[in-house]
């Protein structure tokens, strides 16, 4: 996965997805990477400052990955880039409290 990372004042956490044909050649997979990007990315958001906009960019290797190793991904890629913050705390939560992936 590869993330490119735009800081404005107006961003709003967004994500945008690209999964290339020469990537993943079949239709199926394409869609199934670009719900497991999103998901990810939804996911993740309270960990993200609120002045980013990120286009993720999928590579070969996401084919037969789970949402929870997209995320785990997302979550590094982050971190390197500098812009992983910790989650919000929430009434009652504690470390591995986040929202499960839905793996597909």
């Amino acid at each position: 996965m590869v993330l490119w990372l735009n800081r404005r004042a107006e961003a709003g956490r967004r994500a945008g997805v690209v999964v290339s044909k020469r990537t993943l050649h079949d239709a199926v997979d394409r869609n199934r990477a670009k719900r497991l990007l999103r998901e990810a990315f939804r996911l993740s958001r309270g960990c993200l400052p609120a002045d980013i906009e990120v286009i993720l960019i999928a590579r070969g290797g996401i084919r037969g990955t789970t949402c929870r190793e997209v995320r785990a991904d997302l979550e590094r890629i982050c971190r390197k880039a500098g812009i992983w913050m910790a989650p919000p705390a929430e009434h009652g939560a504690g470390p591995g409290s986040a929202e499960p992936c839905a793996d597909a």
